[in-house]
Parts: C-alpha cells; structure tokens; sequence
C-alpha cells in the first residue's frame, strides 16, 4: 500500500514548510536561503541516487 509513504511526504512537507516560515518571520533572507537550499539539495541528492541506481543495476536489454 502507498498510504505510508504519501503520509511520509506529508509530514516531511509540512515540517520543511513549518521551519521556512519561522524562520522567515525572523530573518527573511535566510528564511530564503533555506528553502532554496532544502530544495536544492533535494534535487540534487535525488539525482544522485538515480545515476547510483542506473549504474547499479544492469540495463534490461543486457539480460537477454
């Protein structure tokens, strides 16, 4: 089932958007910088573990 993992990205979102809003009450630029960075980071790291995974596991015409 994949209501675990859609709960898991709730919570994960709300908690990234919580901590963005708090701290752009106190300080708007790094309130800024995290959210673009969280983001970023996000992309990248998922990026990452893709080329890890297509370099992993063998090309499915390579098995016939």
């Amino acid at each position: 089932s994949a209501a675990p993992y859609a709960c898991s990205g709730v919570t994960t979102y709300s908690a990234l958007a919580t901590d963005t809003v708090l701290l752009v009450e106190t300080d708007p630029l790094w309130g800024a910088a995290y959210a673009l960075g969280s983001v970023a980071a996000g992309v990248a790291l998922a990026g990452l573990g893709l080329l890890i995974a297509r370099r992993s596991i063998p090309a499915a015409e390579s098995r016939s």
